[in-house]
């Protein structure tokens, strides 16, 4: 296949490695060479982690290199398969595509961390094993963590929060992308300063799925209605019952309609026709987690 990268971006073999591929941010290229990007097992192993990032199911270590923090992603297999094959790929074209749709995601201004780098590495058998690498953003957590913490008294203070990540989303949205993994866990969000409801932060990840589609090709309202299926998962799954602070709710909805009652209404309507689709599907959910139990 064609090495199609994003515009500031490049293709670099190693030399020394033939098995290892880089597609690599140009202005960070010389930084993150020396830092041996190249072999990031090894990198890893020989303490050039300096820490280590919750990443949901996993943990991801974070490097320093020319005066800057990177967040070291390794892709995973999931579902059955990763039980036969935990990380090991065929095909380059999904991990092209998620570096395009991030890269345009940032230049729609869409808050994101900045990739830098992939990395490929031979994995035997024209297989080949991936590791993305982005900018670290220190004191992000995702909606998920802050769904289990939430009390009575503290929901006031999550306000600008969820509606900063509304923002975020409309801003995506607005930008034609459509991100159908969309969930509570890859959205990251920082707390306001005190005293500053306005400094909330909150940012986009793991673009995995998501895709520039042309302007009425694809709905919205799926990817809301994605988010929402994940934060009821989250409900059934733990006393985090996040629907005893509607605030939060209103919050979130607030930040991505703004001043647009009729798309609240249309969404309303969406998701009443849906109703009966997302029962099934929480149920099916229901069932396959008391299997999965011991």
């Amino acid at each position: 296949m064609g090495w199609h990268v994003p515009v500031g971006y490049e293709v670099l073999r190693i030399p020394a490695d033939p098995g290892t591929v880089l597609v690599i941010a140009s202005r960070w290229k010389e930084v993150l060479l020396a830092a041996g990007i190249g072999r990031p097992d090894i990198v890893i192993r020989d303490g050039g982690a300096t820490e280590w990032a919750d990443g949901g199911r996993v943990r991801h270590p974070v490097i320093s290199a020319g005066g800057r923090r990177w967040l070291l992603k390794a892709y995973h297999r999931g579902g059955l398969l990763a039980h036969w094959n935990h990380d090991r790929y065929w095909g380059r074209r999904r991990f092209l595509l998620e570096l395009e749709t991030a890269v345009r995601a940032i230049g729609a201004g869409i808050p994101a961390p900045e990739p830098s780098a992939l990395i490929f590495r031979g994995g035997g058998w024209g297989s080949f094993r991936a590791w993305q690498m982005m900018s670290f953003m220190p004191g992000v957590r995702s909606l998920r963590d802050i769904l289990l913490e939430p009390s009575a008294g503290s929901a006031n203070a999550l306000v600008p929060i969820f509606r900063s990540a509304g923002e975020a989303v409309r801003r995506m949205h607005e930008a034609q992308i459509d991100h159908p993994d969309l969930n509570i866990g890859n959205i990251l969000v920082r707390s306001p300063s005190a005293g500053m409801a306005e400094s909330a932060e909150a940012f986009i990840v793991d673009w995995d799925k998501a895709r520039l589609r042309p302007q009425g090709s694809w709905n919205p309202h799926r990817n809301l209605m994605r988010l929402w299926r994940s934060a009821l998962k989250l409900a059934a799954a733990s006393r985090a019952d996040f629907r005893a602070h509607p605030s939060l709710l209103r919050s979130f909805l607030r930040g991505y309609f703004g001043r647009n009652p009729k798309g609240l209404r249309e969404l309303r309507a969406y998701g009443r026709s849906r109703r009966a689709f997302l029962a099934a599907r929480m149920v099916l959910w229901a069932l396959g987690r008391d299997r999965r139990a011991p």
